[in-house]
Order: C-alpha cells, then structure tokens, then sequence
C-alpha cells in the first residue's frame, strides 16, 4: 500500500514537470546547483578570522603593551617619566591616529598593499630602535615608524574583512579579542625576552615576530581589482577619499570624545602599570602580572560582548556605554588600593570593560553612521583618538613628574572617562525616546 502511494506520488510529481516543460531530471539538477556554504568554506573563513586576529594582536596589540619597555628606557637612560613617555606614547598614539591616511590609502591602492606597507614599517621600526642610543632616537624609530606601520595594518582589517562576511559584527568582534590578546600576550613576552636578551635583543627578535603580519595580509586580502567591487557593493568603500557628512552627526561625534578618553585612560594604565608597582613597593613581576590581569580580563569581556550582540540584548552604544563608566570608575579608584589580590582584581575588571569597548566601538560607529560613511568614520576616529592620546601621555608624565606619583593621573582620567560614559547612556535613552515617540506617532 506503501508502494503504490509513494509511486503515485512520483507520478504526480512527473505529471506537474511535464505541464511546465521540464523533466524530472532537470529539477534534479537545478536543486544539486544551488549554492551552498561547503565546509571548505567555513574552513577558509576561520582562517580568515585567525589571520586578522594576529594581526590586530601584532601591531595595536603590541603598540599597547609597551609599559615593559617605557620602565627600561627610564632605567637605562636615566631620563625624566615625561621623556621617557614619548616614544612609547606617541606609537600607541600614532597607531590610531593615522586613521585618515589609512582610509585614503585603502582607496588608493586597496588593503592588500596598505597592510604589507604596515606589517614592513612596523619590523623596520622595532628593528633600528634596537640600536638606539638616545631616548629622543626611539620618537622617530618606535613612535613614528612602527606607530604609523599599526595603524595601516589595523585599521584596515575592518574594512578587509567585509570581503568575506555579509554581517561584520561578530567577526570585528573577534578582531577586538585578538587586539586585547595581544595586549596582555606581548607584554608577557617583552618581559621574558628582555630578561634573557636585554630590551634591544627582545626589539629584534618581536620585529621578527611582526613581520609575520605580512604573511597573514596574504591570506586575509584580496588584490584591489578583486576587493574593489565587493567592497562597493557591501557600502564599505566610500568614492571619496573622506566623507565630510560625518561631521554633521552629533551622535557620533559624541561616541568619538568617549572612546578618545576611554583608551587614553587605557593608555596611562598600560604604559605606566610597571613603574607605578614600583611605587607601590611591589615587584615588577607583579607589575606585569597585573597586566596579565587585565588582559585575561579582557579576553572573556570581548565574548560576552559578542553573546550580547548576537541576542540583540542590547544596542552596541548601550553595551559600550556602561562599560565606559565600568572603566572610568576602575581606573580612579585603582590609587586607592595597597595590596597586591585588590589591584588584581581592579585590573581584571577594567580589562572586562575594555575587552566589551573593543569588541563594539566599530560595530557602534557602523551603526551610528551607516556603512556608506563607515570607513571615513572609522579613520577619523583613529585620527582623534591618537591626538588625544598623545596629549594624555605628555600630560599624564608631567602630572606624575611634578606631584611625584602616578595616583592623580588615575583618579583625573578615571574620573573623566566615567563622566563621559554616564553621558553617553543619557544621550543613548534620548535617542531610544525620540525613536520611540516617532514610531507611536506613525
């Protein structure tokens, strides 16, 4: 009965093919055709996605984790906290705020070129710094080359990797992961190697390292004749060299002075975490160790950051706005604290909160500006925030020098990041407001 049943059925089936002229055969062979993910497929964007990992943990990553080395330059060179603050400053500062250059490059010549011109500046940079014999040497070697090489290597990879995924915001969240790993990861390793090899052997063996930046551009980027019209296509290559449009947005513009501030806060922690242990009476193996704190703490930030955007909790501005106040509130009671467990745990917690912002800030800037203006938004952004950088690390240096401890530099900047950040949440519910009362109406 069976049988009979299911060849009727098969009747029927040949009976409808033939009334719109086709045949059995070619339905068959129309359904085998359609596209489909392979696993081949998947494979190759997982590598994708490591390769911009490394990348964003090999240059910014680095830039960031420079504190190890400003604590040498003060031992070795005998040099004031202010002087010995510019090099490192002024790389972590450059490597966002070339932004601009960066975007306009992209356009030029695309990201394949743009990231291997980053990845050759960046081991050209860390390689001649090894033979420095003045601090003010290290301002145009570390600061300007290997700064300037982070920047073209990072930014681009959120606009390479549109290439290959229709939504971003998973992807650039784990783009962020690999920046905070690097934090944490190379300040361990600069630490290790200067131990064995001084901090000149320890520069050249991580421009090795860095080099490596060029390999993974290989795999991640296409040639500009290939990326251009996907890129096109997806809004994520804007036809002018910059979109002045972006300016008109208050929003944005708002969203650019809180992350300024809240990775200039980032910047005074990394870079002078080691020499304040050591005012502190603690050793500066526990001065790295909170380091290590802070990125172990950023790591599981940035996936609850990617949990949330994926069950659309939360907006992504929301989501960086209460870390933003998580991160102001850390870092100005960090001062405060004498024992080794409470800065440990503090460090963990702002490495939580800095781990959520890296993993949205271009998700909230792809969202508050549209992928149209999304590149031009996303190089100015780098640009402020790498002047503002580099004002906060002179000024941070020369608070310290005169007042002779690093605690009003945490508590002034902490203070202002959480200010900004409880902004941010008020023009955040504003907004949702305005939205809602527009919707009610229609």
């Amino acid at each position: 009965m069976e049988k009979s049943e299911a060849s009727q059925r098969m009747i029927d089936i040949e009976q409808q093919d033939r009334m719109l002229g086709r045949s059995y055969k070619s339905r068959l062979y129309s359904f085998s055709a359609r596209p489909r993910t392979t696993c081949k497929g998947h494979v190759f964007k997982a590598l994708v996605v490591t390769c911009a990992m490394y990348i964003a943990a090999a240059s910014v990553g680095y830039a960031n984790s420079l504190a190890v080395l400003y604590f040498e330059i003060v031992q070795y060179f005998q040099v004031s906290k202010n002087i010995a603050a510019l090099a490192p400053g002024l790389c972590t500062a450059i490597s966002e705020g070339a932004g601009i250059v960066c975007t306009a490059m992209i356009n030029k010549i695309g990201t394949r070129y743009t990231m291997l011109i980053g990845g050759f500046l960046e081991m050209l940079g860390l390689a001649i710094s090894a033979f420095a014999t003045n601090p003010l040497h290290l301002i145009g070697t570390l600061g300007v080359l290997t700064g300037f090489g982070a920047c073209l290597s990072y930014v681009s990879i959120f606009i390479a990797i549109g290439q290959h995924f229709e939504n971003v915001r998973i992807p650039n969240a784990l783009v962020s992961v690999g920046f905070t790993c690097g934090i944490f990861g190379f300040s361990q390793l600069m630490q290790a190697l200067t131990l064995v090899f001084t901090w000149r052997g320890a520069l050249m063996l991580i421009a090795g390292l860095l080099f490596n930046i060029c390999v993974a551009t290989m795999v991640l980027t296409n040639d500009h004749k290939t990326e251009k019209p996907i890129l096109t296509k997806r809004n994520l290559l804007s036809t002018k060299l910059f979109d002045i449009r972006i300016f008109t947005n208050f929003m944005f513009l708002y969203y650019v002075i809180v992350t300024c501030f809240v990775y200039s806060s980032l910047l005074i922690f990394v870079t002078f975490m080691v020499d304040y242990a050591a005012e502190k009476n603690i050793s500066e193996k526990d001065g790295a160790q909170m380091l290590l704190m802070y990125g172990v703490g950023s790591i599981p930030g940035g996936f609850v950051a990617m949990g949330i955007m994926a069950c659309h909790h939360l907006r992504a501005w929301d989501l960086q706005a209460i870390s933003v106040v998580i991160c102001g509130v850390a870092l100005a009671i960090f001062p405060f604290f004498s024992s080794v467990g409470a800065l440990f745990g503090v460090s963990a917690l702002l490495g939580v909160a800095i781990g959520v912002i890296t993993a949205v800030y271009t998700t909230v800037a792809l969202e508050t500006l549209g992928s149209e203006k999304y590149s031009s938004g996303l190089g100015f952004t780098g640009t402020a925030m790498g002047v503002v950088m580099f004002i906060v690390s002179y000024s941070s240096g020369s608070i310290t020098e005169s007042v002779g401890s690093y605690g009003p530099a945490f508590t002034i900047f902490g203070c202002i990041t959480c200010g900004l950040g409880i902004g941010m949440i008020l023009l955040g519910a504003g907004d949702a407001l305005l939205r809602f009362l527009r919707r009610s109406r229609n």
